[in-house]
């Protein structure tokens, strides 16, 4: 029946083709149900124009009809057009639709994926993707710089104002935004009537408002420029402007990497003249995120080196991480020193790449989470911090950690921003919110380096973007108002989505050096800084004869790298995991997304109750940081993912307790379960620190660690331990 109506339109309009219009009437049946599309459109507000999405698979509809294919890649807006006949004739054949009369009223949106290949461009070769001009095509890169969002019109209603012109029929006149039509081609004022010639008058209650945004894009290995002297304007080379429009606007961020497939079209901008001119723009159809951590290697599974490792150390819940941290960075300082720095790190980038995946837990295991601290919506990794008296080898170990990561920034205080401007564009006028060192690495990390050359409002700020998990870019009023951010006094927050490392000089050569309760001095580092760190490790072991020692342990290590002509002096060592085994396990480790347990929430939720009640006291001269219990499930959840389990369980909570008391201790001196850090080891101590001696050890901290919970937490979780 669909098919007979669909052949009566075509004998009317001869410049479409049959097979076309049946190919994509089979190709609409089979992916879109317009039986349910109909309920969901007469359950939104009442509208002249009716909007659907159809997702079309290119590759797919490639093998189905050729030429429809590849219709769809070199003339977009017939086969819009096509789509839109075939969706129009389905709903008046089948009655769904009694308000639709014309089909100027239906507005199908074509989201385009899975494009052949000869058309994924790259997107620094400006040349190739001119030559593609009005085509389909997909570009990958990192968005740079997004604009306030404004509004566009979408559709808009005219009518011929004599009533006896066929022009007066209220379907008659709707025009619907297509690619690269600029404001002024859609709406304006001298519209005439085909019958009679009169202007057309616009029904200004049936105009549809959305959203629109410009982003830059730029390839992911382009050095970003400096965004510091950029107050006014910007110019940013080797990007292209992208248009996004609708419900693709909030589909990205600032440091977001992404697939975008649309067209490069021209459209007519406002410059800093007051006249008009020609811009080449991209026109957003479709945007795909990229998952920043991919694997190094071509063998997806797990190898061999990794699987006796862990085979080998399943005699203890916690020997596989403190093992893997042995083997850490071993050419940059020796094994066994810096330990407990290479433990967070390690946990750091397993947290990092298990941020870049998404949540599949099951509504339960969200509840969980969402009930002691929605680690779920965390969109970075673990945040660390190093204290050190020597911070030589802390920036060394950092800085060559940070590459482990598919995605990593170092912050240069001379040539980087580190949170970003707003500046105006050049080519659209609009203002820009160009990204800084910390939005830079979505999903990845952020190396600041040393904290205490930093200045005292740079602190400030860095303390409020923690705390808020969000960067904060000043925006005109106006825009601000319109982009409906009036209420957090006229800022565009952008979500922070990379963890931040550093490290602090500890021998307090700040100029104002605030020595607190503690061995350590903390410089010019405010307490509600320091507390915004999920990991703070005190590298300095408070004993001038083991430190002595380390550090004749790191230039022994040099020297013996520096003489030999390969790393064959680290061979003794065969359970030592280099570089790309470790980066392998990260993989793998990001993609368990471990979930969590009862009887872990308990016992973090009973050791926070405790050590809160004990710290109010005064007696440990500090109170508990408000991000602790968040904190603490993170610490746990990448331990447990680091362990390739798939459950967060009390040994985990364990683990990740007793780091984070350690951070307490290094930041304030004292502990309420009397935990003492030790940073390096010796060679002769390894079943100490990694054998069944310490597996004794951690399970005498657990014992411990529940009686505490019991006597201070005031019954909380005592369901744990109920006999």
């Amino acid at each position: 029946m669909v098919r007979e109506e669909i052949g009566a339109v075509v004998l009317v309009n001869v410049l479409m083709d049959f097979d076309l219009l049946e190919q994509a009437l089979s190709y609409t049946f089979l992916h879109l149900d317009f039986s349910q599309q109909a309920q969901q459109l007469g359950r939104e507000a009442p509208s002249v124009v009716h909007r659907i999405v159809l997702k079309l698979n290119v590759e797919e509809l490639h093998k189905q009809n050729e030429r429809l294919g590849s219709l769809v890649l070199t003339s977009f807006e017939e086969a819009t057009k096509i789509f839109q006949l075939v969706c129009f004739t389905s709903f008046k054949t089948l009655d769904l639709l009694p308000s639709l009369k014309s089909r100027s009223q239906l507005s199908v949106v074509l989201r385009l994926s899975n494009i052949p290949s000869k058309n994924c461009l790259p997107i620094d070769d400006a040349l190739l993707i001119r030559s593609h001009l009005d085509e389909i095509v997909q570009l990958e890169g990192q968005v740079y710089s997004k604009s306030v969002p404004d509004l566009y019109t979408q559709s808009a209603r005219y009518r011929c104002p004599a009533v006896a012109c066929p022009g007066s029929d209220p379907y008659r006149y709707i025009r619907l935004h297509c690619n690269g039509a600029s404001e002024a081609e859609t709406i304006r004022g001298h519209f005439s009537c085909e019958y009679c010639g009169h202007d057309l008058q616009e029904d200004v209650k049936s105009r549809v408002l959305s959203d629109r945004c410009y982003i830059q894009l730029i390839s992911s290995d382009v050095t970003v420029p400096a965004t510091s002297g950029l107050s006014s304007t910007a110019t940013l080379h080797r990007a292209i402007t992208v248009v996004l429009r609708d419900d693709l606007v909030k589909s990205v961020s600032i440091g977001q990497r992404c697939r975008i497939v649309g067209q490069r079209l021209f459209e007519a901008a406002q410059g800093q003249t007051q006249q008009a001119h020609l811009v080449c723009t991209f026109e957003a159809n479709n945007v795909q995120p990229i998952c920043n951590f991919t694997l190094p290697i071509a063998n997806p599974a797990i190898n061999d080196k990794i699987s006796k490792l862990k085979q080998a150390c399943a005699y203890s819940p916690w020997a596989f991480p403190a093992t893997v941290a042995y083997s850490l960075a071993a050419l940059i300082c020796p094994p066994g020193v810096f330990h407990r720095l290479k433990l967070a790190i390690l946990l750091s980038l397993v947290s990092a790449a298990d941020s870049a995946t998404e949540n599949t837990g099951s509504e339960e295991q969200q509840d969980l989470e969402e009930e002691i601290g929605a680690i779920s919506n965390r969109q970075h990794g673990l945040h660390v911090l190093s204290i050190s008296s020597d911070d030589l080898i802390p920036g060394r170990l950092m800085s060559y950690c940070s590459q482990l990561s598919s995605i990593s920034f170092k912050h240069n205080q001379i040539t980087s921003d580190l949170f970003g401007a707003t500046c105006k564009d050049t080519a659209t006028g609009g203002t820009l919110l160009s990204a800084g060192s910390l939005l830079l690495p979505a999903r990845g990390l952020c190396f600041l380096g040393n904290l205490s050359q930093y200045k005292k409002d740079t602190l400030s700020k860095l303390q409020q973007v923690l705390e808020d998990d969000s960067v904060a870019f000043p925006v005109p009023t106006h825009h601000a108002h319109a982009s409906g951010s009036k209420s957090q006094k006229d800022y565009i927050h952008s979500p922070l989505q990379c963890g931040v490392w550093c490290y602090a000089d500890g021998n307090g050569n700040g100029k104002k050096a605030v020595r607190n309760k503690s061995s350590m001095n903390l410089a010019s580092l405010s307490k509600a800084l320091i507390d915004r760190f999920d990991i703070v490790v005190n590298t300095n072991s408070g004993s001038v004869i083991a430190e002595d020692l380390a550090e004749l342990r790191v230039c022994q290590a040099l020297l013996e790298a520096s003489c030999s002509q390969s790393s064959a002096s680290l061979d003794h060592t065969e359970y030592l995991l280099d570089d790309t085994d470790i980066q392998h396990l990260i993989y793998h480790a990001g993609a368990k997304k471990p979930t969590l347990t009862r009887g872990s929430q308990d016992l973090i939720r009973s050791f926070y109750m405790a050590s809160r009640r004990m710290r109010s006291s005064g007696a440990f001269g500090t109170d508990m940081p408000a991000t602790a219990i968040q904190s603490m499930t993170c610490i746990a959840a990448a331990h447990a993912a680091l362990c390739l389990r798939s459950e967060v369980t009390e040994d985990d909570a364990t683990a990740a307790i007793l780091l984070f008391e350690e951070a307490m201790v290094a930041c304030y001196g004292t502990s309420v379960v009397n935990v003492m850090a030790q940073p390096h080891f010796r060679d002769q101590d390894l079943d100490v620190y990694l054998g069944e001696q310490h597996c004794a050890h951690m399970r005498q901290f657990q014992t411990q660690l529940r009686h505490f919970c019991a006597v201070h937490a005031n019954g909380g979780g005592s369901s744990l331990w109920e006999e």
